[in-house]
């Protein structure tokens, strides 16, 4: 009984994560189209009608810093964010070298953690404000979430990151202590 509703449960949650990863990916894809729809139309209505087009740097600019942040969440989830990797070219591999990338990841944690609490207090004023764009008057609470929400789940990849090198430097120790009793 037990073992099943376990099983419904992690079932739910990898459909969860899932969509969740989908969703990033339609995000992405659509702000990117978006963003260069709009950049084409603007220079196709400016270069060859002569007739700017008004507030469409301004859904432009919005786009794109969706884009910029929910890509930044999908890169720490696929790990392929930018990090200095010296310590590969100068450890050995082993314990030395895993230590070092899981305080890398606790690093990536505390700091990313730490502009979460900054990214509310920004959205939250945002929203007291009623802070409002200058050309179309869109609320800005609308852009500023994505600066949150990219924070929110950049912590949450790499505090799966740690845990994933914390276990690994775990199997690490039990493999090596089995090989110095043999």
């Amino acid at each position: 009984m037990l073992s099943s509703l376990f099983k419904s449960i992690l079932s739910v949650g990898c459909a969860l994560w899932r969509f969740k990863l989908q969703l990033q990916r339609w995000t992405l894809f659509v702000t990117s189209m978006g963003v260069t729809l709009l950049v084409f139309i603007q220079v196709i209505m400016r270069y060859f009608f002569d007739v700017p087009l008004y507030g469409i740097e301004e859904v432009a600019i919005y786009l794109a810093v969706w884009s910029y942040f929910i890509g930044a969440a999908y890169g720490a989830h696929q790990k392929e964010h930018i990090s200095a990797s010296l310590v590969d070219v100068f450890l050995p591999e082993g314990l030395g070298q895993m230590l070092i990338g899981m305080l890398a990841s606790l690093i990536s944690v505390s700091v990313s953690a730490w502009m979460i609490s900054w990214s509310w207090y920004y959205l939250s004023w945002t929203f007291r404000r009623g802070t409002v764009s200058v050309d179309l008057g869109l609320h800005m609470g609308w852009v500023h979430s994505a600066i949150f929400l990219g924070l929110l789940l950049m912590t949450m990849y790499f505090f799966i990151d740690f845990l994933e090198r914390l276990f690994q430097i775990f199997q690490y120790k039990k493999v090596s202590s089995k090989r110095e009793t043999l």
